[in-house]
């Protein structure tokens, strides 16, 4: 066993957060349940009604702020973002002229929940 930090060598940081030195109470809610559920995919919903399942590339902490990125089944990557609790979780998708803003992310499951 190797002397290095935990983790199993993926971009998931997969450690409990207060492991981390992080207090889970300062990270944004919805940043954190993506951060539980990867590296399984996950339905994003926007206040607009629209949704989008990514296969959870990267998803970590440094301290209270939260990077992710994802991938949609048409190719397309997602980047996801957050300072912290009260700061929104926003996402933003990589197009053929850069990035455009989606918007923030209102809720965050386990891709498939709910379906019959």
């Amino acid at each position: 066993m190797s002397g290095g930090p935990p983790g199993n060598g993926h971009r998931f940081a997969p450690e409990r957060l207060l492991s981390l030195g992080v207090d889970p109470h300062d990270v944004n809610t919805e940043a954190k349940r993506i951060h539980n559920i990867a590296p399984d995919p996950v339905r994003l919903s926007f206040p607009d009604g629209a949704t989008v399942e990514l296969e959870v590339r990267m998803a970590e902490f440094f301290q209270e702020a939260f990077q992710g990125e994802g991938v949609d089944g048409e190719g397309r990557t997602y980047r996801l973002v957050s300072d912290g609790t009260d700061d929104p979780l926003v996402a933003g998708r990589e197009t053929d002229d850069g990035w455009e803003t989606v918007g923030e992310v209102v809720t965050v499951e386990r891709a498939g929940a709910g379906e019959s």
